[in-house]
């Protein structure tokens, strides 16, 4: 995937004023949703245009590389079998879009029929971008805008922009996409369990961390996990800082190819968003999983369980939500009663501390290196309860099992 994003393997140290302002650019245009939808909804109609841009921007240059092989060796070619063969060259891409339309194009036709040429365009992607748009619930989405008459307006809004990979580089496309979404983030009043956590808090995490990982000398991957990534920020941040350290484009490259980004998130427009995001960055060995992590994986249900189960990672990075009441899936959990939850499990107001157990499970034993964990809690595992009761029992048990010190 980096190949087909950045076909000249380039690097550059990040220039963010300039990101800065392309940001700004696309922030102001959210303006234009203004009276029509709340800010929460701002992201979810504004974050995935950015990402059918790209795609775009990435897929009119192997356009133009194809055409150009192709009438290099057969220049009488017709122009109806140039853009057939195109479309099959496209086709063997990791994505692609099988409809004539382009975003340029479809505001060029009638007014009156950008909705249904925008369908038709969504319609045709590649089945893995089509996953995404899908839980996105895009589709629905574009009805709302259209009702709203903004469509033309959202398109308008980043059809000129060129976010092609010469222009604007894997990393700095991410860093903007990220940006947007810190912002979007702070704008909207989160439900209780849904929380921002800031840039600064998650380096700090980071450093706390201490990754070993000199990508000068470095020769094997790395890999960080999150079992509640949300959008993604934290597994982005975590690599950003990493890659803020690289001294030259030799090491951001061997901050890009080895440290290997894990993930999973149950709300399907937060998972839209991660992936989303990591497709825009180039991850191509990011494994980012839909699904509830705190139980098993049920091969029979569509929104199942923990898709890592099983996998042991090298670092662990989360801020999992709190106050939120697992008694839904209480069942499914305790089927790990012996494994997994064996230490214990809080009450059903809060199913913080579960992933905790998640992550502990998924250490590397000490004498394959081990693994080191930062996860942010709230207070109350401390403060709620008698020493030996509820969130505080359990809190203490956690601390025994990674402690191993006597109560």
């Amino acid at each position: 995937m980096r190949g087909l994003f950045s076909p000249k393997s380039v690097y550059p140290m990040l220039d963010k004023e300039r990101l800065n302002n392309l940001s700004d650019d696309i922030w102001k245009g959210a303006i234009k949703l203004r009276g029509k939808f709340k800010a929460k909804d701002y992201p979810l109609v504004i974050l995935p245009m950015i990402m059918i841009r790209r795609i775009e921007c990435v897929l009119e240059v192997k356009r133009a590389l194809f055409r150009q092989d192709i009438l290099k060796k057969t220049p009488d070619i017709s122009l109806e079998n140039l853009d057939i063969r195109v479309g099959l060259m496209e086709a063997s891409l990791p994505f692609y879009n099988t409809s004539r339309w382009t975003l340029k194009k479809i505001l060029k036709e009638s007014s009156s029929q950008v909705y249904s040429h925008f369908s038709d365009y969504l319609s045709k992607f590649s089945p893995n971008l089509s996953e995404i748009i899908e839980k996105f619930n895009y589709h629905a989405v574009v009805k709302q805008v259209d009702k709203a008459n903004r469509l033309d307006s959202i398109i308008e809004l980043v059809v000129d922009k060129d976010f092609s990979p010469e222009r604007i580089s894997n990393i700095e496309m991410g860093y903007v996409y990220e940006e947007l979404l810190q912002r979007f983030s702070q704008d909207d009043a989160k439900d209780t369990g849904e929380h921002f956590t800031p840039r600064e808090i998650i380096r700090i995490m980071v450093d706390l961390m201490e990754i070993d990982f000199d990508p000068a000398t470095a020769t094997q991957a790395i890999s960080i996990y999150d079992p509640a990534c949300g959008t993604g920020g934290m597994l982005s941040v975590a690599k950003e800082h990493l890659m803020d350290k690289a001294k030259s484009e030799y090491e951001q490259k061997q901050v890009a190819d080895l440290v290997l980004l894990n993930g999973q998130e149950l709300l399907d427009q937060n998972y839209a968003v991660c992936k989303a995001d990591m497709i825009i960055k180039g991850e191509a060995d990011a494994k980012i999983t839909s699904g509830n992590s705190l139980i098993p994986h049920i091969a029979s249900v569509s929104d199942d369980g923990d898709r890592h189960a099983g996998h042991q990672f090298d670092y662990m990075i989360s801020n999992p939500p709190f106050g939120v009441n697992w008694s839904e899936y209480k069942e499914d959990a305790l089927r790990l009663a012996t494994s997994r939850y064996k230490w214990g499990t809080p009450d059903v107001g809060d199913g913080a501390l579960l992933f905790l157990l998640t992550m502990i499970e998924k250490m590397k034993p000490a004498a394959q290196g081990g693994s080191k964990i930062a996860v942010l809690f709230n207070g109350s595992p401390l403060s709620n309860g008698d020493a030996l009761q509820g969130k505080a029992k359990s809190a203490v048990i956690f601390c025994r099992t990674i402690c191993s010190t006597p109560l």
